[in-house]
């Protein structure tokens, strides 16, 4: 006798079976269509009800991110030329600079050999330094200024810093300096920077100073800015500086760091009364300190001419006549 399975012969139970089976199959098909059409559970309609039209859910904007801001080039030693493009940084404060950002005024000091234009080793060695540099800079056209010191008579001292000046040259042009690009002028003991009454000092004013032509235009500004001058005046046989000289000198000082071309003149003056040797040389001595204090505020040494000391009267007054003038050429 057959058993029965839930009230059905075996093969009808397997059959039901089977139609659940396929049942099933069917209903998570439909699921799945419509879940992947968006209509099925979980996709709610205006209505609230189950799987009708779907309604979108907006998406949240993204704001978009912000370019990092340009950063302004930076001018470390400000001499006008940005470090990007600065071949020289560290220029010192007031020197005149190329668009390279290298000095348009370079200093080199030059033994030569006694009461001769003749090259030292050590000279031509200080020159091939010079000569890399030039060279490097694409450099076009300058002068180079020839300076002795006090010792001899001053007319034979600009012959012979002349003739210095020109070796100088004669010699950069064997190290591939074009002749031509460079003029040699003679300035004797003009402008010394030490002490001549010293043999250092008398070494130290033995020089030759290169400065560039080829540098950049002052500002547009120098045009239209004016053009200061100061008077200090002295103590009577003093040449110790005035407790007014900071202020004085301060519109000079910004005046040549902000127009790098322009030239400072000192001019030493002294009054009638007394030993004249002596009054020569105070007057002297009294232009120096002006130019030691220019040169401690930042001004370079080739951008200062000294002037032979003048004896003067001062239209009657004696004070007037003790003192130093510092004018500007633009």
């Amino acid at each position: 006798m057959t058993q029965l399975i839930n009230g059905r012969a075996p093969e009808q139970h397997a059959a039901w079976n089977r139609w659940h089976a396929i049942i099933a199959a069917l209903l998570a098909l439909l699921l799945l269509i419509l879940w992947f059409s968006g209509k099925g559970p979980g996709f709610a309609t205006s209505g609230g009800s189950c799987c009708g039209t779907a309604t979108p859910v907006a998406a949240t904007p993204v704001a978009p991110a912000a370019e990092p801001a340009a950063t302004a080039p930076v001018d470390s030693d400000g001499d006008g030329v940005t470090d990007d493009l600065d071949r020289c940084p560290g220029t010192p404060q007031g020197e005149r600079v190329g668009e390279h950002g290298c000095p348009c005024d370079v200093t080199v000091q030059l033994q030569y050999k006694l009461d001769s234009a003749e090259l030292t080793e050590a000279d031509m060695a200080a020159l091939d330094g010079v000569a890399a540099q030039l060279a490097e800079l694409n450099f076009e056209t300058g002068e180079v200024g020839g300076y002795a010191d006090s010792t001899g008579d001053d007319a034979y001292n600009v012959e012979l810093s002349l003739r210095r000046a020109q070796s100088a040259i004669d010699y950069l042009v064997t190290k591939g300096i074009a002749a031509g690009r460079l003029t040699a002028v003679g300035y004797g003991e003009a402008n010394p920077i030490a002490d001549n009454a010293t043999a250092e000092g008398r070494a130290l004013n033995r020089r030759a100073v290169f400065r560039r032509a080829d540098c950049a235009p002052a500002p547009t500004a120098a045009a239209v800015s004016p053009i200061p001058a100061a008077n200090l005046y002295f103590e009577v046989d003093k040449f110790d500086l005035p407790t007014d000289t900071a202020a004085a000198l301060l519109p000079i000082v910004e005046y040549l760091n902000a127009n790098p071309t322009a030239m400072a003149v000192i001019s030493g003056y002294h009054d009638p009364t007394g030993d004249r040797e002596h009054n020569l040389e105070l007057a002297k001595n009294r232009a120096l300190a002006v130019r030691d204090f220019l040169m401690k505020s930042g001004v370079a040494e080739g951008r200062l001419d000294m002037a032979k000391p003048v004896e003067t009267t001062g239209s009657g007054d004696l004070q007037e006549a003790r003192r130093v003038e510092v004018s500007v050429k633009p």
